[in-house]
């Protein structure tokens, strides 16, 4: 298939900047090529794994032997309707920073508390970004996927399943996303509350650093930071790879980290973690 690139390094398409080569790497410009993607994937027995811009995932070292495709071009669009209810039509590749932003732009509530957060509506919606303060996933009234069977299916809010930092849209590609917002009376303030929750992440996490962003979910009732840190595992380091000190939850390269080195990072934490307060934590990011 044209445009397909062989033994891609991984590492120059993910936040975490770990990762060999995958076997093919593809940016796909529109549906079209994504679906003649996946039907190569199928008809070749080679597993294809779409990404958004590589926040929230570790591919190892040893690389992926299929194809890694990015949403791209005509994915990247987003369209307004405001004739009443505004109505946005976002691509899986658009990013969630530029949606969040132009809605405060434009007076409309609903994804300040996604402000701050990086990567793609896609990814946002599959994980079902956002914090205590508002999830995408209230906003959602429409996902159209790609399914594993080469099928576009447009799925409606009651057949979607929005949790904490998760959806049951596994085994889908997200290619678009609808949104419901709802106009609201001082757009000042809106753009305020994104801008303070930019500001807070800043000066809370480390996002000058090389990271996948929070490591694992939030425990019921509490925060794996804290977990983290009342363990005293800041500045915790194996190889290359060390628990950030700003932000326990977050794993950071120091330059020279191996999947291997937070892999060995993430199972000390779990033992210590679950050793003081007896809490299993389940990881947030995916490795690959």
């Amino acid at each position: 298939m044209p445009g397909l690139k062989v033994n891609e390094p991984l590492k120059s398409h993910t936040t975490f900047h770990i990762g060999g080569p995958a076997a093919y790497f593809a940016a796909v410009p529109g549906r079209e090529a994504l679906c003649a993607l996946q039907k190569l994937s199928v008809a070749e027995h080679i597993p294809l794994l779409v990404i958004g811009r590589g926040s929230n995932i570790l591919f190892r070292d040893k690389g992926y032997a299929g194809i890694v495709a990015t949403l791209e071009d005509s994915f990247t669009q987003i369209v307004w309707d405001e004739s009443g209810d505004c109505t946005v039509h976002a691509g899986a590749g658009a990013s969630l920073a530029r949606l969040v932003n132009e809605a405060a732009d434009r007076g409309y509530g609903g994804l300040a508390g996604c402000g701050g957060i990086p990567g793609t509506v896609g990814g946002a919606v599959f994980g079902n970004a956002g914090t205590n303060g508002g999830w995408i996933g209230d906003c959602v009234t429409e996902v159209v996927v790609l399914t594993s069977a080469g099928e576009i299916q447009h799925r409606g809010r009651e057949l979607l399943q929005f949790s904490y930092r998760s959806s049951n849209l596994q085994g889908t590609v997200v290619m678009a996303v609808h949104f419901s917002l709802k106009k609201i009376v001082k757009n000042d303030s809106v753009i305020e509350q994104i801008r303070a929750m930019a500001e807070r992440r800043k000066d809370t996490q480390p996002l000058g650093d090389r990271s996948a962003g929070c490591v694992f979910k939030n425990p019921p009732g509490d925060s794996a930071g804290r977990l983290i840190d009342f363990c005293g595992l800041k500045g915790l380091q194996v190889g290359g790879a060390r628990v950030s000190d700003k932000h326990a939850n977050f794993i950071v390269n120091t330059g020279t980290a191996a999947s291997g080195d937070v892999e060995q990072l993430i199972g000390l934490i779990r033992e210590k973690v679950k050793m003081q307060f007896g809490i299993e934590l389940a990881l947030e990011i995916e490795i690959v």
